[in-house]
């Protein structure tokens, strides 16, 4: 028999009867929990104290199991969710609260990372921690957020919403729900679903995240059990989500663009960029603002260095994406403070977030912070670019990890946001990414505002 503590972190069966490797996957819907050991946990994270050998049997169950092609998978199959009782537990408050005494965006970007693992390690059925595939993620974006200002509890819950070859798209909404007891924090998967696709009056907050399914094996991607819709609901979600994701590819390229151009064109990125201000958009931009002081990208840059530790591990041995998201974004807010000189700003969107390479336990890793846009006074809005880069201890060169694009506003009367120009050809890239943005800006939540029509509001997300 299996020894129940190397469960998996992720599908809440224990196998203690291999079954043939023809037996179809309803086989492993029958495998249950040993009683002794019914208090699982769905994590992304790592649990020092599961850290148990895997069976030799199940592992070479698994490379055969991942020979053959998945089965398709429905929308429900994947649904989990998790309790975050930011109002009624105190120990949740404490640990969640920021010094405003609103939640903490950045720990709620930490878990919504590690929902998004556990729902697509339970669409994968990721058998182990140690199985040769599990799902690495590659982006995170907010598509709505209109968080109240008052003390709340409230719900993550998501499902996988599209598939495509190796890919998995995840719908992550942030729901307020009312309760008298305290609910149990863990990610679990209950027992009567939610209808999906449809929209949700309590829903505060909707997020996208991306992952892929990586081999160990042969080091690559590989497919994953495509998704198949049962309502017209989820086949409306599904297409919404398809036609996203084509978007969001194209604005990957362009900042794929950007990064190979720094780095086979440094010598010319370096150059003092000329006629960048007879640009029309920095003309109409100066124009308007020629009595506000102007600032440079480059003066707008910090920066923070620091170690990976060992307690920053995912289950796979990598280091947790939620980790660095919540200080990428922490890091965000202190960049905004310095810049402004005023603590009073609000954010308005998480544009993206993308990750472009793994990060090991022991790794340098830098973050740099830079304002790459703002509107001045007139909307006091700011875009940010948080970029996290690792180096490499043979060649001691650095590596871009992870990319944060955010949008904040000042919400200081008092203090007059500077306008923020490029220098050089490199800044100007950047620049034209956050002119885009801002013009882009709030304009999905104008016309969100005021839909009564269910379907409209999907439609519009």
């Amino acid at each position: 028999m299996v020894d129940p503590r190397s469960q998996t972190r992720l599908i809440p069966r224990v196998y203690v009867n291999i079954p043939d490797r023809n037996t179809p996957d309803e086989a492993w819907k029958r495998l249950t929990v040993p009683s002794k050991n019914p208090d699982f946990i769905y994590t992304s994270k790592r649990i020092p104290e599961r850290d148990y050998k895997i069976h030799n049997d199940i592992r070479e169950y698994a490379i055969e199991y991942r020979k053959n092609p998945q089965m398709s998978k429905t929308m429900s199959s994947s649904y989990l969710e998790r309790f975050i009782p930011f109002k009624s537990s105190i120990k949740c408050y404490e640990e969640y609260s920021s010094p405003n005494k609103n939640i903490r965006f950045g720990k709620l970007l930490e878990e919504i990372d590690d929902i998004g693992g556990s729902i697509t390690g339970r669409h994968i059925e990721c058998l182990r921690s140690s199985d040769i595939c599990f799902p690495i993620t590659a982006g995170v974006e907010q598509i709505y957020s209109n968080m109240p200002d008052t003390i709340e509890d409230y719900k993550l819950c998501g499902h996988v919403a599209y598939t495509r070859n190796a890919l998995m798209v995840v719908y992550i909404s942030l729901e307020i729900v009312r309760h008298k007891a305290v609910m149990s924090t863990r990610i679990m998967a209950p027992k009567v679903i939610p209808k999906l696709g449809v929209w949700n009056k309590n829903t505060v907050a909707v997020f996208s995240a991306t992952f892929l399914q990586y081999n160990t094996m042969t080091g690559r991607s590989e497919p994953v059990g495509q998704l198949i819709y049962s309502t017209p609901q989820e086949k409306q979600m599904y297409d919404q989500m398809a036609a996203r994701h084509i978007l969001k590819q194209n604005h990957l390229k362009q900042a794929n663009r950007i990064l190979l151009l720094a780095e086979q064109n440094k010598y010319n990125n370096s150059i003092t960029s000329t006629g960048v201000k007879d640009h029309p958009n920095f003309s109409s931009d100066l124009d308007k603002n020629t009595l506000f002081e102007t600032v440079y990208i480059s003066s707008t840059k910090i920066e923070n260095t620091f170690t990976a530790n060992p307690q920053y591990r995912n289950c796979n041995g990598k280091v947790f994406g939620g980790y660095i998201i919540r200080d990428s974004y922490e890091f965000s807010c202190t960049g905004v403070t310095y810049f402004l000189r005023s603590s009073q700003f609000r954010l308005i969107k998480i544009n993206d977030i993308i990750f472009r390479s793994p990060m090991m336990a022991g790794d340098h890793i830098r973050m740099t912070f830079e304002v790459i846009c703002s509107n001045g006074p007139q909307g006091a809005d700011l875009i940010t670019c948080t970029t996290t880069e690792t180096r490499n201890p043979n060649t001691l060169e650095y590596k871009v990890a992870v990319m944060m694009y955010t949008t904040f506003v000042s919400r200081d009367p008092s203090v007059k946001v500077k306008m923020v120009l490029p220098e050089t050809n490199k800044e100007k890239h950047f620049w034209s990414i956050g002119h885009e943005l801002i013009q882009q800006k709030n304009e999905c939540y104008l016309e969100f505002v005021g839909k009564t029509d269910e379907s409209e509001k999907m439609a519009k997300l």
